[in-house]
């Protein structure tokens, strides 16, 4: 998880993590938390919200903790408002100073944690099986399922929660089956197995829809990225523009492979990928590793109106295994030419490209010498020369 002001990992203690320049990163602080797992995080501001099934209360339990501090600041029952049972809890999204917690079959929660050391619920909804939820400007946008016999079906719910107490039912969206939500000003996305559906919003109507088909290996995450979208899975990231926002395009990818533990009946068995997002820095935690990505370029393409006027060299992704991508400043008009060099002043690679005014980018660049052989693993800089002008940056290569 991140935000502007925290990086968190969760490895048995809660760890308070931040990276250096060379986005390298160390652990700042670390602390335990309660005897407990955790089901779902969230950060919001300094504060860290967990959830987690409270065996002995039989019913899940948001408990907040203080980054600052590295202590517990308050926590909260959530009774199973649809079950007997504890269920799982699948989100805990920020809205304002409220948590949005769905809780699977056990229902939906709306906390208050304003003050941390004593949270209030202000709602619950217990219809459905709740899945991920997102809120902007007064509406709340939850998706939800139901398994009965004789039943099956999905759809997306839109609650009216200017009266944060009194949320009421607008419209539904049928046949969903979202696993994660986002909306960005009047357009919905919902990530749905290897789907992205775009809905595009007047009000509480959808007036046009479209759908973005990922391979059957994506779709397991998302998060805004700048202006686009991270879609995060198993076996890599992809970064989508929505400079069209109903129709989204690729603007840049990282395939990778998952670490996995030496003997795999170990635990923790076959773990998942998972992805935060901090201004243009990606990170992944990659089974038993944690990785940060440079995402200036992959940023930068998803913007509706780029400038290349910034006087940077962008690189995506930054660190990178067999390709990358380079964009030029738009005052490099003419012959550029490209020259990378390894630490001890070796000229490796070097490539001339005609730029114009509106500047150029190069995708795809494959990290080999001039014999063809791949760059060792290490770190590189990168110079784009064009007449007198020029602009230099530093990429690290993974093995």
């Amino acid at each position: 998880l991140a935000n502007e002001q925290r990086i968190v990992g969760l490895n048995q203690n809660i760890q308070v993590l931040d990276y250096n320049q060379d986005l390298s990163l160390y652990l700042q602080s670390q602390f335990e938390p309660e005897p407990q797992g955790m089901d779902a995080m969230q950060i919001m501001d300094d504060m860290l919200l967990s959830s987690s099934i409270a065996y002995s209360d039989n019913a899940p339990r948001l408990t907040i903790y203080d980054l600052q501090s590295g202590s517990k600041a308050g926590s909260i029952l959530m009774p199973c408002v649809a079950y007997e049972q504890p269920r799982t809890t699948r989100d805990i999204q920020r809205y304002n100073n409220y948590a949005l917690v769905c809780n699977g079959d056990g229902g939906f929660y709306c906390i208050d944690v304003s003050n941390p050391t004593q949270p209030e619920q202000k709602f619950a909804i217990s219809q459905y099986s709740y899945t991920s939820s997102t809120a902007s400007a007064g509406e709340l946008w939850l998706a939800n399922f139901w398994d009965w016999p004789g039943s099956f079906g999905s759809q997306i719910s839109c609650y009216d929660i200017t009266d944060i107490s009194n949320p009421v039912l607008k419209c539904n969206i049928e046949n969903s089956n979202a696993s994660k939500l986002l909306k960005i000003g009047d357009y919905l996305y919902a990530l749905r197995w290897n789907q992205l559906m775009c809905y595009h919003l007047e009000g509480d109507t959808v007036v046009e829809q479209s759908e973005y088909y990922l391979s059957a290996e994506e779709g397991a995450d998302m998060l805004p990225l700048g202006k686009g979208l991270l879609i995060g899975s198993n076996t890599g990231l992809k970064v989508l523009s929505l400079k069209d926002p109903l129709h989204p395009v690729e603007a840049g990818d990282y395939p990778f492979e998952m670490v996995y533990p030496d003997n795999p009946w170990d635990y923790p068995y076959y773990p998942s990928a998972f992805f935060a997002v901090t201004n243009t820095n990606i990170l992944v935690a990659n089974g038993l590793s944690v990785r940060c990505f440079d995402a200036s370029l992959a940023a930068f393409l998803c913007e509706d109106t780029p400038e290349l006027s910034s006087g940077k060299l962008f690189a995506f992704p930054n660190p990178a295994r067999e390709k990358i991508s380079f964009c030029f400043d738009k005052g490099m008009e003419g012959t550029a030419v490209l020259e990378l060099y390894n630490l001890r002043g070796q000229k490796l690679i070097s490539k001339s490209y005609t730029s114009t005014a509106e500047g150029l980018v190069l995708n795809n660049l494959a990290l080999r010498d001039g014999s063809g052989l791949k760059l060792a693993a290490g770190v590189y800089i990168v110079k784009v020369k064009n007449g007198s002008s020029q602009q230099i940056c530093k990429i690290a290569v993974l093995p």
